[in-house]
Protein backbone atom coordinates (compact mmCIF):
# COMPACT_ATOMS: atom_id res chain seq x y z
CA UNK A 1 0.00 0.00 0.00
CA UNK A 2 1.43 3.73 -1.02
CA UNK A 3 1.01 6.73 0.02
CA UNK A 4 1.71 10.51 -1.41
CA UNK A 5 4.09 12.49 0.29
CA UNK A 6 4.49 16.26 -0.16
CA UNK A 7 8.11 16.73 -0.94
CA UNK A 8 7.84 20.25 -0.01
CA UNK A 9 5.96 19.01 3.01
CA UNK A 10 9.08 16.54 4.36
CA UNK A 11 11.21 19.54 3.69
CA UNK A 12 9.26 21.41 6.75
CA UNK A 13 9.78 18.68 9.45
CA UNK A 14 12.44 19.42 12.08
CA UNK A 15 12.36 15.63 13.53
CA UNK A 16 13.48 12.62 11.59
CA UNK A 17 10.61 11.10 14.20
CA UNK A 18 7.74 13.34 12.70
CA UNK A 19 8.91 12.83 9.06
CA UNK A 20 8.92 9.26 9.73
CA UNK A 21 5.53 9.27 11.52
CA UNK A 22 4.39 11.04 8.76
CA UNK A 23 5.78 8.78 5.66
CA UNK A 24 4.78 5.87 7.97
CA UNK A 25 0.81 7.20 8.31
CA UNK A 26 -0.10 9.12 5.14
CA UNK A 27 -0.97 6.19 3.54
CA UNK A 28 -3.38 4.96 5.95
CA UNK A 29 -5.45 8.39 5.74
CA UNK A 30 -8.63 6.99 3.57
CA UNK A 31 -8.87 3.59 6.06
CA UNK A 32 -8.66 5.85 9.00
CA UNK A 33 -6.81 3.88 11.66
CA UNK A 34 -3.36 1.42 11.51
CA UNK A 35 -3.69 -2.08 13.00
CA UNK A 36 -2.04 -2.15 16.52
CA UNK A 37 1.57 -2.39 16.49
CA UNK A 38 3.61 -4.00 18.44
CA UNK A 39 6.25 -1.46 20.63
CA UNK A 40 9.50 -3.47 18.98
CA UNK A 41 8.10 -3.19 15.57
CA UNK A 42 6.99 0.72 16.34
CA UNK A 43 10.40 1.55 17.57
CA UNK A 44 12.34 0.22 14.44
CA UNK A 45 9.30 1.62 12.01
CA UNK A 46 10.78 4.99 14.08
CA UNK A 47 14.30 4.48 13.77
CA UNK A 48 14.66 4.45 17.50
CA UNK A 49 18.17 3.03 17.92
CA UNK A 50 18.27 -0.60 20.04
CA UNK A 51 17.96 -0.38 23.49
CA UNK A 52 17.34 3.49 23.40
CA UNK A 53 13.87 4.48 25.70
CA UNK A 54 13.05 0.88 27.04
CA UNK A 55 10.71 2.29 29.28
CA UNK A 56 7.51 3.24 27.36
CA UNK A 57 6.86 6.68 28.93
CA UNK A 58 10.22 7.75 28.28
CA UNK A 59 9.45 6.41 24.57
CA UNK A 60 6.07 7.72 24.39
CA UNK A 61 7.53 11.38 25.70
CA UNK A 62 10.70 11.69 23.90
CA UNK A 63 9.56 10.54 21.03
CA UNK A 64 6.35 9.32 20.12
CA UNK A 65 4.54 12.96 21.45
CA UNK A 66 7.10 15.30 19.55
CA UNK A 67 6.11 13.56 16.33
CA UNK A 68 2.30 13.46 16.87
CA UNK A 69 2.71 16.80 17.47
CA UNK A 70 4.91 17.58 14.11
CA UNK A 71 2.34 15.92 11.66
CA UNK A 72 -0.71 17.45 13.14
CA UNK A 73 1.03 20.79 13.11
CA UNK A 74 2.60 20.91 9.39
CA UNK A 75 0.70 17.89 7.31
CA UNK A 76 -2.66 17.69 6.41
CA UNK A 77 -3.69 14.61 8.64
CA UNK A 78 -4.41 14.44 11.99
CA UNK A 79 -2.94 11.36 14.08
CA UNK A 80 -4.06 10.37 17.54
CA UNK A 81 -2.73 7.40 19.30
CA UNK A 82 -4.61 4.56 21.17
CA UNK A 83 -2.57 2.72 23.23
CA UNK A 84 -3.20 -1.13 23.75
CA UNK A 85 -2.70 -2.55 27.33
CA UNK A 86 -2.15 -5.87 29.09
CA UNK A 87 -2.68 -5.50 32.45
CA UNK A 88 -0.83 -2.18 32.97
CA UNK A 89 1.48 -2.42 30.67
CA UNK A 90 1.18 -0.39 27.23
CA UNK A 91 2.23 -3.70 24.24
CA UNK A 92 0.72 -2.20 21.24
CA UNK A 93 -1.01 1.52 19.90
CA UNK A 94 -2.66 1.79 17.10
CA UNK A 95 -3.18 5.38 15.12
CA UNK A 96 -6.43 6.68 14.26
CA UNK A 97 -5.54 9.16 11.02
CA UNK A 98 -8.15 12.16 10.32
CA UNK A 99 -8.17 14.55 7.84
CA UNK A 100 -6.47 18.12 9.53
CA UNK A 101 -8.38 21.21 8.68
CA UNK A 102 -6.42 23.55 10.46
CA UNK A 103 -3.35 23.12 7.81
CA UNK A 104 -4.48 25.00 4.59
Amino acid sequence: MYGRIDIALQEKFKSSYGLSLYENRIRYQNVKSTLGIHLDALRKFMGVEEGMYGIFRNFKRRVLDSAIEDVNRLSTIFVALDLSKIRRAVDSVRFLILPNNIVS
